[in-house]
């Protein structure tokens, strides 16, 4: 779903995708599960909450 080196979305390279629109996820099949919900529900973005070594950061991603 993202190249963070292509991105400019926010994430950073060694972030951790720890929930997605407020449900907890550990595996990247649930991200794209949900990603894919999102784009047949017609949603514009999803809430990420995103773990980084300063702390915890909420971000969008767009659905596209």
């Amino acid at each position: 779903l993202i190249d963070p080196d292509k991105s400019d979305i926010g994430l950073r390279r060694g972030d951790v995708i720890t929930q997605v629109n407020q449900e907890e996820i550990w595996k990247p099949d649930q991200l794209i599960a949900k990603y894919k919900d999102a784009k047949k529900a017609g949603r514009k973005e999803l809430l990420l909450l995103i773990e980084r070594v300063n702390g915890f950061h909420y971000m969008p991603l767009p659905v596209r």
